[in-house]
């Protein structure tokens, strides 16, 4: 009789995952000690895969079906692995696999790919087959290529989670290859999201405020508050790039109540100081859309800051509108009845119906920019332009067009019954102290055309009698 000795015994619960049977992170280290004696000179490639959205699959068929997800899914993923290669289970739903075979970027991009495609099939599992339009089985790969080091192990692995990282960021289902540059995306990413956590704390958040000009009459009707960071070590950093971050890390909320009571304070200052009113648009995040505690947040923010709702416009995105379509009805009418003007912004760029556009209770339409951008000087595309401003009309909706920076522009839009304008044809952000200057002029109708510098340097048309 044969016994095993204890170290034996005791391995295979060190270096393998209990469920799959693969091997874990611990066995990964092991591997590159192995690789590293037979080949130093040869690459490898170390893929990084994590499941999308597997969090949501727990949620909405249990753990036990999840873990029998997880052991189909590493069945398949045994497919691409050889003698010497080597699969491991290194997280809940992520996966490690270690390619002696694959030393070439190309290679090892074309291998991903058919990794996602494989496991992108239909999964059956006691006769429930995983397959639906919205709801299929993705998966963001990370690859780093290297030397096999024992040594450097850690960093190689590090790597190929960073590029993995990359790849979720920019919407899951890709493939992302680890460079340099990677690595900076992803400390620049650390760093925000650091200093997210404490930017309310410091005071580093301030507005801008980019106006919008009624073409009918030339006055100045609106401003949409923009936010900005001022980050302590990267500078004034614009919310392109941390919004997502702070939607992420749940810190949108608070930011976002931050901007109305700002903003809308800013508004009452205007107004006290004998300055014409206009409205200011706050944009909302889906977090805030969803939330009940909102219409109670706007209305304390308006009796604190006492300034009447008809100055008040919200923008939500037409994505945003569509995502819980019943909650944002509810939600959209209650804010209606406060008085709050509310805007749908990026039209066109969504999905939403008409059926669905006439649910929701909407003042204006915002053209998004991209239109002028991509379609100025088409025929097909400034086409498409007039039959969205016609549908404005009909619906006895406003339509707002952002991103005008040229008299060409201006002109088409007038002509086809665009109702205002917003852009750097007009103004850029402006300070609060910029926007009080310009309220002082936004009687004055379309006389001569004038360059004006803004304080900051740049230029704008303004208007004079």
């Amino acid at each position: 009789m044969c016994f095993k000795t204890r170290e034996e015994q005791i391995d295979p619960i060190v270096h393998h995952d209990p469920l799959t049977g693969l091997m874990n992170r611990a066995g990964v280290h092991d591997r590159f000690a192995q690789v590293s004696a037979q080949d130093r000179f040869n690459k490898v490639a170390l893929l990084c895969l994590d499941l999308d959205r597997f969090k949501l699959i727990n949620e909405m068929f249990g753990f036990i079906f999840g873990d029998l997800l997880l052991q189909s899914i590493a069945e398949r993923l045994k497919r691409f692995v050889f003698e010497g290669d080597l699969l491991a289970r290194v997280g809940d739903d992520e996966f490690m696999m270690i390619l002696t075979h694959v030393s070439h970027a190309e290679e090892a991009l074309k291998l991903a790919q058919k990794v996602r495609e494989v496991l992108s099939g239909p999964f059956t599992l006691r006769d429930h087959e995983i397959m639906m339009i919205d709801f299929r089985i993705t998966a963001s790969i990370g690859i780093a290529l290297a030397t096999p080091n024992e040594e450097e192990s850690e960093i190689l692995l590090k790597n190929a989670t960073t590029a993995m990282m990359r790849a979720k960021k920019e919407g899951g289902d890709r493939s992302q290859i680890y460079t340099p540059e990677v690595d900076a995306a992803a400390l620049e990413r650390l760093t925000l999201e650091s200093g997210l956590r404490e930017v309310l704390r410091r005071n580093e958040l301030f507005l801008e405020y980019q106006p919008q000009l009624e073409l009918k009459t030339g006055k100045m009707i609106g401003v949409e508050a923009l936010v900005r960071w001022n980050h302590p070590d990267l500078g004034v950093i614009p919310p392109v790039r941390f919004i997502s971050v702070a939607e992420e890390i749940g810190m949108i909320e608070p930011i976002g109540e931050w901007v109305l009571q700002t903003a809308c304070a800013q508004n009452k200052a205007w107004q006290r100081s004998g300055l014409p009113p206009v409205r200011v648009a706050v944009n909302l995040s889906s977090c805030q859309l969803q939330r009940k505690s909102l219409i109670d947040l706007v209305a304390r923010v308006l009796k604190e800051t006492e300034l009447d709702p008809v100055y008040l416009e919200f923008e939500i995105t037409e994505s945003t509108m569509m995502q819980n379509i019943e909650t944002t009805v509810e939600t959209l009418s209650a804010l209606k009845r406060m008085g709050i003007q509310i805007s749908m912004d990026d039209f066109g760029t969504g999905y939403s119906s008409l059926t669905y556009l006439r649910r929701f209770p909407i003042d204006v339409l915002k053209m998004d920019r991209s239109f002028l951008v991509e379609n100025s000087g088409r025929e097909d595309g400034m086409a498409i332009m007039i039959a969205m401003m016609k549908l404005a009309g009909t619906l006895r909706l406003k339509i707002v067009a952002e991103g005008v920076e040229t008299e060409d522009q201006l002109e088409f839009l007038r002509l086809h019954g665009c109702d205002a304008i917003q852009g750097f044809l007009f103004s850029p952000p402006l300070s609060p102290d910029e926007i009080a200057k310009l309220l002082k002029k936004s009687s004055l109708g379309f006389g001569r055309w004038q360059q004006a510098s803004s304080e900051r340097g740049g230029n704008r048309i303004c208007w004079s009698s």
